[in-house]
């Protein structure tokens, strides 16, 4: 079968997300010639930016949470969509299509079926197994039965991979382990770190033209992402560091057990500022900023955020925790921390705020290693051939 005959269909629970984390990917497999079809809930202003990509469009409603009548709906209207279009390859992304898109395209008889973990995620977490103790145990059961319709499994990190052939979901012999997906290493680069750039986003923040900002930015505002230790390392360093910002960028998810509102008085910090809402700027405030961090404690894959501050060459502290360990060697392009240490981040925090030529160090080792390991072009190739071995 020639490629032009090969139809892929990727499967992602979030249009956002399979444009932002997932668009490397279907520019690859479209430029090696094969037809792309992604499935996602209804996508708005993103189904045009997935058509420009290459992608066909098909949009079904997904609930984010288990609803057992509407997950029947989309098992349905999957296995009608299977059977109408018999794709050769079906990629399922995140737990939902995992859990049940991944059967029903093996019933259907897809010759390929592969998943990706892209993060074990909450129910995965200590706090997620102790609060949920019976769902998290039939998820577990539910992703045992429906990995064994998978020729290969694509994980983020080795700490899930891991754990998921020590419960008994997978054999290791699935297992892909390629970290992240990839960044594009000519879009986030650092000759955007412009003064020009840098002045425009402190005006438009209401932040001083002459500040330094330590950026942290996280999908969701909830506890596990380090978003309460941010703003504690803000309280205890800012005092003394009058001309440095904090910068949350951290949209409201009050559907997520651990949500933090934005009027939590945790955020009441002079010099932390925390703008409301979703942002399409980040690839500026990146490169506008001087720090990046992640303290989070989440069962993360690997953020994605913290490759864009690899490649935008900036200095790293995250947390010596599940996926976010991958992107930082330490003393070589920034610091790993304990999780759950506003203290330790601090620290780590004042050391970088304090030495400019040690932040131009650490950038600098932040570009090369993103470039040796995270460079979009390499991680793609890595997947045509180990995930999907064309």
């Amino acid at each position: 079968m020639n490629n032009n005959s090969k139809r892929f269909c990727l499967i992602l629970n979030d249009a956002f997300s399979m444009v932002q984390f997932r668009g490397g990917l279907i520019k690859a497999l479209v430029r090696n010639g094969f037809a792309v079809t992604v499935v996602v809930p209804p996508a708005g202003r993103f189904r045009e930016l997935l058509e420009g990509l290459g992608a066909e469009v098909i949009e079904i409603q997904m609930k984010r949470f288990i609803a057992p009548l509407d997950d029947l709906v989309f098992c349905v209207r999957i296995a009608k969509l299977f059977i109408s279009r018999r794709f050769e390859v079906v990629h399922t992304m995140t737990l939902k299509p995992n859990l049940y898109a991944a059967p029903v395209a093996r019933i259907f008889s897809t010759p390929c079926v592969v998943g990706l973990v892209s993060g074990s995620g909450y129910l995965f977490s200590t706090s997620g197994r102790a609060e949920h103790p019976l769902l998290a145990r039939l998820v577990t059961v539910a992703l045992r039965l429906s990995f064994r319709a998978t020729r290969r499994v694509w994980f983020q990190n080795p700490d899930d991979r891991d754990a998921f052939v020590r419960e008994k979901i997978i054999p290791r012999n699935k297992c892909v382990v390629i970290r992240g997906g990839g960044i594009d290493v000519d879009e986030f680069n650092p000759s955007f770190c412009t003064i020009e750039l840098k002045e425009r986003k402190r005006a438009e923040l209401g932040m001083p033209n002459d500040c330094c900002i330590v950026l942290m930015v996280a999908a969701r505002r909830i506890a596990a992402k380090g978003v309460r230790e941010f703003a504690q390392a803000a309280a205890q360093v800012l005092p003394s560091h009058p001309l440095w910002r904090f910068l949350l960028i951290a949209p409201d998810d009050p559907g997520t057990p651990d949500n933090i509102p934005a009027d939590d008085g945790i955020f009441n910090v002079d010099g932390l500022v925390a703008p409301a809402g979703f942002r399409d700027d980040i690839r500026d405030l990146v490169a506008a900023s001087d720090i990046v961090t992640l303290p989070s404690y989440y069962q993360e894959g690997l953020p994605r955020f913290l490759l864009e501050g690899l490649a935008c060459g900036k200095p790293m502290v995250t947390t010596d925790h599940t996926g976010c360990r991958e992107t930082v060697l330490p003393g070589k392009n920034g610091f790993l921390i304990p999780a759950m240490d506003h203290g330790a981040l601090a620290d780590a925090l004042t050391r970088l705020m304090d030495d400019e030529q040690l932040r131009l160090s650490l950038g600098r080792g932040s570009r090369s290693l993103c470039e040796r390991e995270f460079s979009e072009t390499k991680v793609c190739c890595r997947i045509l051939k180990e995930v999907y071995a064309v």
